[in-house]
């Protein structure tokens, strides 16, 4: 597997509210958690990642997992899956000894339904990643499976002692983070999106401001051997590195052909023609849905979005909804103010004409208004999205089916 198959924030585990505590022993100063003997007395310990997830590593071997190993039947999984790891790792002459610079994660499957009881009698068969033969037998047969991957920290980047056959070692060359924050955060970042509008930065001017403070804030945690880096620094440092890795990795950083502007496409696609029913509504709209179309295909690239010119294109939206309610409604306050006006005789023919569609434009007044607040009350919540849920909306839009 890869990074992504560690399923952290998709445990879905959900507490018992029986378990009450009833009294607190006196003169307790402390309360952490007593450790299993078997999990122990085996090396391993527990930790809490800064966010409040617990995972369990074993510190000498340089081994990480999220399972639950105080569990006696899950920590023979994971053991047993450990050992025919190691296994391949020997079959494949794999020159690689776990340590502070390359380390084992492992990640427990558990199909949905299987119990505690079913799993004393299950055996873990690790895989690297999740498309392997065993994943059919094992969903058949309800048995948990591991997968796992090896992280190098000095070359940052992960392996496997078997061809993984997912991707290729190409694609991932130039994919290694950030090799000097300082460089690529305070220079390249900050100046590519202050001179460039069509810039690759996956972050607006204001929020790499932000992230500058931040950085002069913390920059003295580095380097210093008397005192430990903060693991909460670690955590956004990490964030930060894994969000401009993947922008480079999506705009193919190194390769030959690589993305150099936002709205640049790098596959050869042929361009849908509009249908003569869109351009006839286009014309009668004054051609403003070719304008937004045009600034769309700007935005959407190759099935990509770079999300600082989507919240500017929201934002435009909403100020041009705005502009439409407020000429709507003074439009709306003159036509009631002229059919307000009493006729002393009766109506010339010319004045039902001018009666009839004055009605016509309160009509169509009460429709814009009424559009316009339900189009800006829609475009509110899609602030609050991330970059995957507007790649969805775009998806629905372009591929309904």
């Amino acid at each position: 597997m890869s990074t992504h198959g560690v399923k952290r924030y998709e445990r879905n585990i959900r507490l018992s509210k029986k378990d009450e505590i009833k009294a607190i022993p006196a003169n307790t100063t402390t309360f952490k958690e007593e450790m299993q003997n078997h999990v122990a007395a085996n090396g391993w310990s527990r930790s809490v990642h800064p966010e409040g997830a617990v995972y369990f590593r074993h510190e000498r071997r340089g081994i990480y997992t999220d399972a639950d190993i105080r569990d006696l039947p899950t920590f023979d999984i994971i053991n047993r899956a450990i050992a025919r790891i190691h296994e391949i790792v020997l079959e494949a002459k794999m020159p690689i000894e776990q340590n502070d610079i390359v380390q084992l994660v492992i990640e427990l499957h558990t199909p949905k339904g299987t119990g505690k009881s079913k799993r004393t009698t299950s055996k873990g068969r690790p895989k690297h990643h999740t498309k392997s033969k065993d994943k059919g037998d094992a969903e058949v047969n309800a048995k948990p499976t591991c997968s796992y991957y090896f992280v190098n920290h000095a070359r940052r980047c992960l392996l496997w002692p078997t061809e993984f056959t997912e991707l290729s070692s190409e694609m991932f060359f130039h994919v290694r983070g950030i090799k000097s924050w300082d460089h690529d955060m305070r220079w390249r970042g900050s100046i590519d999106a202050l001179t460039s509008k069509t810039s690759l930065v996956p972050f607006d001017k204001e929020e790499l401001s932000k992230m500058l403070e931040l950085m002069d804030h913390i920059r003295d945690s580095f380097g210093t051997s008397d005192t430990p880096i903060s693991p909460y620094v670690k955590v956004f440092m990490a964030r930060l590195m894994r969000t401009f890795a993947h922008a480079r990795f999506f705009n193919f950083y190194g390769e030959v052909g690589a993305r150099l502007d936002a709205d640049q496409t790098v596959y050869n696609v042929t361009e849908r023609r509009a249908s003569v029913l869109l351009l006839l509504i286009s014309w009668l709209l004054f051609r403003a849905p070719d304008v937004h179309l045009k600034t769309l295909k700007t935005i959407w690239v190759d099935q990509t979005i770079n999300y600082v010119p989507w919240t500017k294109f929201l934002d435009k939206l909403t100020s041009e909804w705005q502009e439409l309610v407020l000429y709507a409604t003074v439009i709306l306050n003159a036509n009631v103010a002229f059919l307000a006006i009493p006729g002393g005789s009766p109506p010339t023919d010319s004045q039902i004409a001018s009666q009839i569609c004055s009605y016509i434009s309160v009509a169509a007044s009460v429709g814009a208004v009424a559009t316009g607040l339900l189009l800006m009350r829609q475009n509110r919540t899609k602030h609050r999205e991330t970059a995957n849920d507007a790649v969805r909306y775009i998806e629905g839009i372009y591929y309904p089916l």
